[in-house]
């Protein structure tokens, strides 16, 4: 999967790497040799949920090149690492991680382990507003294509809101005072399927068995539609099936 992100969609990747793995082991073997030279030091603060301040110095070292070997034992992907030991500066408690990514380590291995860092708030925060104020229970899909093209509709209907505010600022204005009175629940998230046909100002939002379901419809009428003129099914077949392509 490492190798089809980078490979196929051009996403760089932060990912904490499993102890016991050959390449864990490497990277801490690499570490090891690399002794005489000083770590990164950073000094970090983290506020839990009860209001609990923790403080931690943070020891930072980076390991360039590891290579990354799928099933059959070849080479799938190359990868650099960020070795980080952590120290609880109350308790003294210590813990050390290793994490995996395509960036550049060399200039600021530090920006790695905070990329990764945001992974928290987007778990906790992003993820509890998704689910609980916006109906959103599961992605659409697990598999990388699936998510890779949520995240670039999302990002399609970003900038759809950006233009459409920048030429009609007041229109925009009153709708997002009407969608904010009806509440989330009138937004598109959580309702599966979007359909927008702009030529006849049509918009909905529906679940994607309601929509199979109108678009089945469409081709029953559509088909009756041309079989009553005398043409062949095969043809009928050929010709709805084209259509709803388009």
């Amino acid at each position: 999967h490492l190798s089809r992100l980078k490979g196929e969609f051009g996403l760089d990747i932060v990912t904490i790497c499993k102890a016991g793995l050959t390449i864990h082991d490497e990277a801490q073997r690499l570490v090891a040799l690399d002794q005489g030279k000083r770590p990164l030091i950073r000094h970090r603060r983290r506020v839990n949920n009860q209001g609990h301040e923790s403080r931690y110095i943070r020891r930072i070292r980076a390991v360039e090149g590891l290579e990354a070997l799928d099933k059959a034992g070849t080479v799938s992907i190359r990868l650099n690492a960020v070795c980080v030991s952590e120290v609880d500066e109350d308790s003294g408690e210590a813990s050390d991680t290793i994490f995996l990514t395509t960036l550049d380590v060399s200039a600021n291995s530090a920006k790695v382990v905070d990329y990764y860092d945001q992974r928290w708030s987007i778990e906790n925060r992003c993820n509890r507003e998704l689910s609980q104020n916006w109906n959103v229970r599961r992605p659409i899909g697990r598999r990388l294509t699936a998510i890779f093209a949520q995240l670039c509709m999302a990002s399609m209907c970003l900038n759809a809101v950006r233009i459409y505010r920048e030429h009609k600022p007041k229109d925009a204005e009153k709708l997002e005072s009407e969608m904010r009175t009806q509440g989330h629940k009138s937004y598109m998230l959580g309702r599966g399927a979007v359909v927008i046909v702009p030529g006849r100002q049509i918009y909905a939002t529906m679940r994607y068995v309601r929509y199979l379901n109108l678009l089945a419809l469409k081709a029953a009428r559509r088909s009756a539609e041309l079989a009553s003129q005398g043409i062949p099914m095969e043809q009928v077949l050929e010709i709805v099936s084209q259509e709803m392509k388009e």
